[in-house]
């Protein structure tokens, strides 16, 4: 017999363990829950692992879809640095018998969302994954449930917004000087061989440097990134 119990550890995420793209969306889902058109909601998800339960409507949930970034500045020059757009999704699931009434309410979950997100300052001003703006979206309607039987009277509003920011990989360069030669050629090199010149050669001793996966910096904040451990 298989045992329905489900043991829930505590969910953490950082920038240690997690991508900027996952601290934004969790930002943008914190910013939701305390709008006043989800106050009443049942239940926020964050993935669609679970299956809808037609108990947890009114339901709202915020998942990471996809994550894209192109270069922030020359790809060879420097630490690895991105400009990064993540589309985030929104679920909004509303039951009502009326069709007028529903689509309203659809559609006032759309403008609660945008205005809560654009127009407050929470994720421009996140400490680790600011949000520089919102370059796109894409909305739409569904009525009805899977099944296209309309059994229940639910309807989904999905709403797909892209976040931009910027991602940097810091390293350590070890770009050792161990040596260097100096030799003149004075007054020019046709005229060199009249006058003494100077040859002069340092060698410099410099202690190997271990190169291991250790600390690296994420983001621009240079926040500290030691290796992680999943147990």
């Amino acid at each position: 017999m298989v045992s329905s119990n489900v043991v829930r550890l505590r969910r953490v995420v950082d920038a240690t363990n997690n991508s900027l793209a996952l601290i934004a969306r969790d930002n943008a889902l914190a910013a939701v829950k305390q709008l006043p058109y989800f106050a009443n909601f049942k239940r926020f998800a964050t993935t669609k692992q679970l299956q809808l339960e037609p108990q947890s409507i009114p339901y709202c949930g915020v998942y990471l879809i996809s994550e894209a970034a192109g270069p922030d500045g020359d790809p060879n020059a420097g630490p690895p640095k991105f400009t990064v757009e993540a589309k985030i999704g929104f679920s909004v699931w509303i039951m009502n018998n009326d069709p007028e009434e529903t689509e309203l309410q659809l559609d006032g979950a759309f403008r609660a969302i945008m205005n809560g997100l654009l127009c407050f300052p929470t994720v421009y001003n996140d400490e680790v994954a600011p949000v520089e703006g919102f370059p796109r979206y894409a909305r739409s309607q569904h009525y009805g449930n899977a099944g296209l039987n309309n059994e229940l009277p639910i309807a989904e509003m999905r709403l797909e917004l892209t976040f931009k920011f910027r991602e940097y990989y810091e390293f350590v360069a070890h770009d050792d000087l161990r040596l260097v030669h100096l030799e003149t050629m004075y007054p020019s090199p046709d005229e060199a061989g009249s006058v003494q010149q100077i040859t002069a050669v340092w060698d410099i001793p410099v202690a190997p440097v271990p190169v291991t996966a250790g600390p690296y910096s994420l983001g621009p904040l240079d926040i500290p990134t030691p290796g992680a451990t999943i147990t």
